[in-house]
């Protein structure tokens, strides 16, 4: 049973299966992606990052068992990382990475950023994240603001609080020119708040693994306004419906719409 260094995780974990026929890592998922560990997992289960009092600890944290005869079960990391969403959702992330992106998305620490950026077609939102870069556990995504306007305009005492923490900015871009597609964005982004299906996707992938670009759907964001669920103000509905899915109450998730 290994529990190394995680700057050195990949690393030691290589060596060690390179010397043992198994091994079992406590590990964050995204260690496995080190020299294709993924490819020799047997055994892979999400370990409570709760299990360890006081300790500030990634979400993504797993147990895996690696043997040398075992050679890919999960033939990409996208298959193994897979396995940590939340099932009621998988169905969704499935359809939605074989999409081609209609826009261009990064990320900007806010205590130092001067970007500008036109609102008129440039999405950005902030949540808070820890100076380690480990997201924070205890208060998940943070929809504190909705900016609208210059992220340098936005107050430094608000860029960072007395925790150490500070706030991430994560920007979406349509492009100049697609103001239709960033303000239907914006209005699915906040349909609903925290009980709809955009908070439902980012919470999934938050408590298992993943980065919030695969969680926001990937298809045309221009005319999404022209469908009737959409003109009905459905917009989780009108979303998941152009992308083959529907919203099944029984099971309180998402599946295919056949």
């Amino acid at each position: 049973m290994s529990n190394p260094p995680y700057n050195l995780g990949g690393k030691i974990i290589n060596e060690a299966h390179k010397n043992c026929n198994q091994c079992v890592c406590l590990m964050p998922l995204g260690q496995y992606k080190s020299k294709e560990l993924y490819r020799h997992i047997e055994d892979f289960r999400l370990a409570d990052p709760k299990m360890f009092a006081d300790a500030d600890i990634t979400n993504n944290l797993c147990i895996c068992t690696l043997r040398k005869d075992v050679v890919d079960r999960f033939k990409t990391y996208e298959e193994l990382s897979m396995e940590s969403y939340d099932p009621k959702f998988k169905a969704f992330y499935e359809v939605n990475k074989s999409l081609k992106p209609r826009f261009r998305n990064y990320f900007e620490t806010m205590m130092s950023s001067d970007v500008v950026f036109d609102n008129t077609y440039t999405f950005a939102t902030t949540w808070r994240i820890s100076v380690n870069n480990v997201q924070d556990t205890k208060t998940g995504w943070d929809y504190k603001y909705n900016v609208t306007k210059e992220l340098k305009d936005i107050p430094v005492h608000d860029r960072k609080d007395g925790t150490g923490k500070m706030y991430m900015a994560w920007i979406l871009d349509f492009g100049k020119g697609h103001e239709t597609a960033c303000k239907n964005f914006n209005t699915w982004w906040w349909y609903k708040g925290k009980h709809g299906l955009c908070a439902f996707l980012i919470k999934s992938l938050n408590k298992k693994s993943g980065t919030i670009e695969q969680a926001i759907p990937r298809i045309d964001w221009e005319a999404i306004s022209d469908t009737q669920l959409w003109k009905g103000g459905k917009y989780d509905e009108a979303v998941l419906d152009v992308m083959g899915l529907k919203w099944n109450n029984e099971k309180d998730g998402v599946e295919e719409n056949i």
